[in-house]
């Protein structure tokens, strides 16, 4: 609980989601990132990054962009960064891959970060 109460309370942190005009109260995907400062650097020297801590897409709702759309929406200029475990989230591990997400750290136990210029 800690751990997401100082999250939200970052004043640059962001909440997104995504719902259809019909159905508004309904999100189908969301995205929740927070500014985050890394002990080491990460590719290119960046010692700061826009960390992509949890998103999510309806299953019925994968593969229609829902979560490229918010991963748009973020500030072109950012350097960011997400965790993900490529053997237990396959096809989330293929989605970041595919777009030009590269392995920036590896941090045991399969986990790794991945990090991307937002406008790449």
């Amino acid at each position: 609980m800690r751990l997401w109460q100082d999250h939200l309370s970052h004043p640059s942190s962001i909440i997104l989601y995504l719902s259809p005009e019909y159905t508004p109260d309904e999100p189908v995907a969301f995205l929740f990132a927070y500014p985050r400062r890394h002990a080491t650097s990460l590719r290119g020297g960046q010692k700061e990054s826009l960390h992509i801590w949890i998103a999510g897409v309806l299953p019925k709702r994968r593969k229609e962009g829902c979560l490229a759309r918010l991963i748009n929406e973020l500030d072109s200029n950012a350097f960011l960064t997400t965790c993900t475990n490529p053997t237990q989230f396959p096809d989330m591990w293929r989605w970041l891959t595919r777009r030009g997400w590269v392995v920036d750290q590896e941090l045991g136990g399969g986990k790794v970060m991945l990090s991307k210029r937002a406008s790449e």
